[in-house]
């Protein structure tokens, strides 16, 4: 159809164009502070970031003095990464707060050799577009309220504290990974593990992850007989809502924008394509921020998705056999499909292959939807009875143990 073409083109041509002038504006921002000391008051637009000795916040500049000329920038959009020195009993600034400091602002540097890491390009995706050191960070009596953002941090903060109030500090972090994408709490060792084994995605919020997250409240505003659109829309909200809480994880994203599509599909009674909603959910997110198309999470979920649509019922007809139990074949040809989806960019970004991820999650993907369920069980009643959480918690630590 020519009038396909035509809008696809055109759509085409109007993504390059966004990015293009995104791109520009990001590369030169800051530039005529680069290399200079400045004086910069700002707020808090992240929640900070613990690496070994070093405390990292995005900061939203409010204005930006330079300490040499004088030069005095208002009203900035682009963020900066401000780094500094953990030191003993130092408290961690709340998102919102109004924040001084001094330093040298540099640019981030882009790709050093061929196929290497661009860190400016991944800085670019959070919106940053410049980064500093500084000895100490100030704090003001101003803070600034960013209504869902702030929101969803609080209600993240407090599931973090139910779980590792409930649970043994790996197996909580491994929990936390699961539910919200929050990860601190596993050492270096684990992680490298789970990496080795093939079961990387458990440790993060995934597309089935949310839809073990969302179909409870799905379940429960049926119970209640809710109005079925009126039902349908609140579902939206706590999928959007579900996202703040996340961090906007891109595979989360990915999975509330194709959910929210197919349930405003159900609201206005139309059919919905799975690949048109995989396409379509795409293309917003891009034109959300352009940058997500470098970003591995991004490209990881839509691979796996778009694998297990086009595949899965080839690669499980493939595995008929009267010696494999339908259950076992189920699991085996999601893992086989999804692994297929996501190879070229698992070679490409971190030149391994696990060997064993096929056992590794037969063993585990059974075990996902009920650790999900029970966590998010735990996390909700922890919030009023912290008991009844370590109560819940005894099945997902056996759970949760059996997968470390």
């Amino acid at each position: 159809d020519k009038w396909l073409i035509v809008g696809v083109t055109l759509l085409f041509l109007i993504s390059s164009f966004r990015f293009l002038i995104t791109d520009k504006f990001n590369s030169h921002a800051y530039e005529l502070f680069n290399g200079k000391n400045v004086e910069i008051t700002g707020y808090i637009a992240s929640v900070a970031e613990i690496k070994s000795s070093t405390l990292s916040y995005i900061i939203q500049p409010e204005e930006i003095l330079s300490s040499s000329d004088g030069i005095v920038l208002k009203n900035c959009k682009a963020k900066i990464l401000v780094s500094t020195v953990i030191k003993e009993n130092q408290p961690i600034i709340e998102y919102g707060r109004e924040v001084k400091f001094k330093g040298e602002l540099t640019k981030p540097a882009g790709v050093r050799n061929p196929a290497g890491f661009d860190y400016r390009r991944y800085l670019a995706q959070k919106g940053v577009a410049a980064r500093l050191f500084t000895m100490e960070i100030e704090r003001t009596g101003r803070v600034k309220t960013y209504s869902l953002t702030e929101t969803g941090i609080n209600i993240r903060n407090r599931i973090v504290y139910v779980i590792e109030r409930s649970l043994p500090e790996q197996q909580a972090g491994l929990l936390n990974g699961m539910l919200i994408g929050y990860r601190e709490g596993l050492t270096s060792e684990v992680q490298e593990a789970f990496t080795d084994s093939g079961l990387t995605h458990i440790m993060a919020v995934s597309g089935a992850n949310t839809a073990f997250i969302a179909l409870p409240v799905a379940f429960l505003l049926k119970k209640l007989r809710v109005p079925t659109n009126l039902a349908n829309i609140l579902l939206i909200c706590f999928l959007i809502m579900f996202v703040f809480i996340t961090g906007f994880e891109a595979s989360v994203l990915r999975a509330v924008a194709m959910a929210s599509l197919f349930i405003i599909g159900r609201i206005l009674m139309r059919d919905t394509d799975t690949i048109t909603l995989i396409a379509f959910s795409a293309l917003i997110l891009l034109i959300y921020n352009p940058y997500m198309m470098f970003n591995i999470g991004f490209q990881l979920s839509y691979g796996a998705t778009l694998s297990l649509v086009t595949m899965f019922n080839y690669v499980k007809k493939l595995l008929e056999h009267k010696f494999i139990p339908p259950v076992i074949r189920e699991i085996l040809a999601a893992t086989l499909t999804a692994q297929l989806g996501v190879l070229p960019i698992t070679l490409y970004y971190f030149n391994r292959i696990s060997i064993i991820s096929l056992l590794s999650n037969l063993l585990v993907v059974p075990l996902l939807e009920i650790i999900t369920i029970g966590g998010m069980l735990m996390a909700v009643f922890g919030q009023f009875f912290i008991a009844f959480s370590k109560f819940l918690g005894i099945i997902n630590n056996i759970l949760l143990t059996f997968i470390l």
